[in-house]
């Protein structure tokens, strides 16, 4: 690809020249390799869009050679998982059901790109404010009305996804940079420090009330890879200890966890990333909006068929972790604006098999929206709560 990084192009994005956000250009090529070969697919003679593909998905094409020694594609088929009750390529799931036994709670409050220390917090103020009727609205205090405090009641665990501290985008420049350097990074080092302290502060609020799932996010921090491990227990001190060691739970990205219905006397299977292996399908393919490059890896059966190339991983060598091998109920990832969803059918390949259905969840961005959704288990309904001035329930 033309437009693909390298080492001289990020050296003229640190001095000052615009940085790209799509890397697809006319010019690009698609090709198909195996263990035999390779061949570069006739794109005037396919009927495919090559700038929908990216590197590093198992597909399948049929077509023929021309003349010139091209593929033209006829047709193709997607890899699809083998095993629909088992995941084995990611960490096992955790089963919720022992954690919350009351018929009445079923409903999970997700809260994307919490940002605590956010500098623009310092412009308008609003970041904190937001997030003190967040916990308002968990402990269920007495100053909401009486809509707000039934469905607080309802609600059987919080789950944090993104980036829930504020980090510097800049800080891995910092640290690799000369010692001239070297005093900005220490200043900046310091209030990451800073904002994790906070941020254990404000989790032991809520804790002490609910269940929280707490991911993580490899964006802003150098040296870690995907699929991401928990946060470390050091960095939560004030959580470690009594009631709130139980109540903290904090869990790798992605993140596969099961919920029991007791209406539906089911489980629901949810699976979700920060957003990382998202961002990186968009830059690299014409694809401009999240929730459909959340479709194509769902399609794909791979979560970032572009790692290693554009996202870091862990180097495996006997299976891949993010080639799905169970579809899930809910799929769902940090957003960057606001909320936006879609329902798709999956169809599979196997003998008298159904269409799978999934829901796809872009969660809202709540540094920019101040708005967090609440997912009801029993009926898949999703409705989204807003923290900006005034506690509002907004129906979907």
């Amino acid at each position: 690809m033309k437009l693909k990084p390298s080492c001289l192009k990020g050296m003229e994005n640190m001095y000052g020249i615009s940085k790209v956000e799509k890397f697809i250009d006319e010019k690009d090529t698609l090709s198909i390799e195996d263990t035999s070969g390779r061949v570069k697919i006739d794109k005037s003679s396919s009927n495919i869009n090559i700038n929908e593909f990216v590197s590093g998905i198992p597909i399948a094409f049929k077509g023929k050679l021309n003349d010139k020694g091209g593929f033209m594609v006829n047709d193709y088929l997607y890899y699809q998982p083998h095993n629909l009750t088992n995941n084995k390529n990611l960490d096992t799931p955790m089963d919720i059901e022992a954690c919350n036994t009351n018929q009445n709670q079923n409903l999970i409050l997700f809260i994307s790109n919490l940002k605590i220390g956010a500098p623009q917090e310092e412009e308008n103020g609003l970041s904190p404010t937001a997030r003190a009727m967040l916990v308002d609205f968990i402990q269920n205090n007495n100053n909401l009305n009486k809509k707000l405090v039934e469905i607080s009641k309802r609600i059987k665990r919080v789950v944090f996804v993104g980036d829930s501290v504020y980090v510097n985008e800049k800080i891995e420049e910092l640290e690799k940079g000369s010692f001239i350097k070297a005093k900005e990074y220490k200043d900046e080092f310091s209030k990451i420090v800073l904002n994790y302290t906070l941020f254990d502060k404000y989790l032991k609020n809520i804790s002490s009330y609910t269940h929280i799932d707490l991911m993580n996010s490899i964006e802003g921090n150098d040296g870690v890879y995907f699929p991401q491990n928990p946060n470390g227990q050091f960095l939560f001190l004030e959580n470690m200890t009594g009631i709130n060691a139980k109540t903290l739970n904090l869990v790798p990205n992605p993140y596969i966890f099961d919920i029991y219905s007791n209406k539906t006397k089911s489980k629901k299977n949810f699976l979700g990333t920060s957003g990382e292996n998202i961002n990186s399908i968009m830059q690299y393919t014409d694809i401009n909006e999240p929730i459909l490059a959340m479709e194509k890896t769902i399609q794909w059966g791979h979560l970032a068929p572009l790692a290693p190339d554009t996202v870091r991983i862990y180097p495996y060598s006997q299976v891949d972790p993010l080639l799905l091998d169970k579809y899930p109920d809910v799929y769902f990832i940090s957003g960057k604006n606001d909320l936006n969803k879609k329902e798709i059918e999956i169809k599979t390949h196997q003998k008298n098999a159904s269409k799978k259905t999934i829901l796809l969840v872009e969660l809202p961005d709540f540094s920019l929206t101040f708005k967090g959704i609440l997912f009801n288990v029993d009926d898949n309904s999703i409705n989204e709560i807003n923290f900006s001035q005034k506690l509002s329930f907004d129906k979907n």
